[in-house]
C-alpha cells in the first residue's frame, strides 16, 4: 500500500507540475496578449480623440462657413457688375436731382497699383463735383454715403464759388468716388 501511495503522490505531483507549467505558459501568453490589446486600445483612444477634435472643428467650420457665406453674399449684392456701372451713375444723378444739386462727373484713369491677380473685384474711379446750397450739398453727401453700391468716397473738399457760367455763388463739393465692381 505504501507503494501505491507513493505512485499516487508522484502522479499528483506530476499533474500539479504540468498544470502549473500550463498555467504559467498560458498566463505569459495571456499577459502578452493583454499588453498588445491595451496598447491597441490606447492608440484607438488617441485616434478617437483626434477624430472628435476634427469633428468639433468641422461643426465650427460649418457655422463659420454659413456666417462667411452670408457676409460674402451681402458684399456681392452691393458690388456692381462691370456692365451695370451706368446704373450707379444714374442713381448718383437721381440723388443730385432729388437734392437740387448740380452735378459733374468725370472718370479718372486708373493708376496701376499692386493688385492681386486672383482678386474678384476691380474698381473704377470718378471725380465728382456737386454745387448747390450748403444744406442741399450736405443732404447730397449723406445720400451718396447711403447708396446701395460698394463705393469709397474720399477727399471731400468744399468751397464757395461758381459752378459754371450759369450757376454762380454756390457751395461746391469736390470728391473722389471709387466704385468697386465684380
Amino acid at each position: 500500500m505504501n507503494q501505491s501511495k507513493k505512485k499516487f503522490f508522484i502522479s499528483m505531483l506530476v499533474a500539479i507540475i504540468l498544470i502549473c507549467s500550463f498555467l504559467y505558459v498560458g498566463s505569459v501568453y495571456f499577459i502578452k496578449n493583454i499588453e498588445d490589446s491595451s496598447s491597441k486600445i490606447s492608440d484607438d483612444k488617441k485616434n478617437l480623440n483626434v477624430l472628435n477634435t476634427k469633428n468639433d472643428q468641422a461643426g465650427n467650420f460649418k457655422v463659420r462657413y454659413g456666417e462667411i457665406k452670408k457676409e460674402t453674399d451681402e458684399v456681392f449684392q452691393v458690388v456692381v457688375d462691370k456692365d451695370k456701372t451706368v446704373d450707379f451713375i444714374k442713381e448718383l444723378e437721381m440723388v443730385a436731382a432729388e437734392n437740387k444739386v448740380k452735378l459733374k462727373m468725370q472718370v479718372v484713369p486708373d493708376v496701376p497699383d499692386k493688385k492681386d491677380d486672383n482678386s474678384f473685384v476691380s474698381s473704377v474711379s470718378f471725380s465728382v463735383t456737386a454745387a448747390g446750397s450748403f444744406e442741399n450739398i450736405m443732404h447730397f453727401l449723406a445720400n451718396c454715403e447711403n447708396l446701395k453700391y460698394y463705393a469709397d468716397l474720399s477727399d471731400p473738399k468744399m468751397s464757395f464759388g461758381d459752378f459754371d457760367e450759369y450757376n454762380k455763388d454756390l457751395v461746391i463739393l469736390n470728391l473722389n468716388v471709387k466704385l468697386y465692381q465684380k
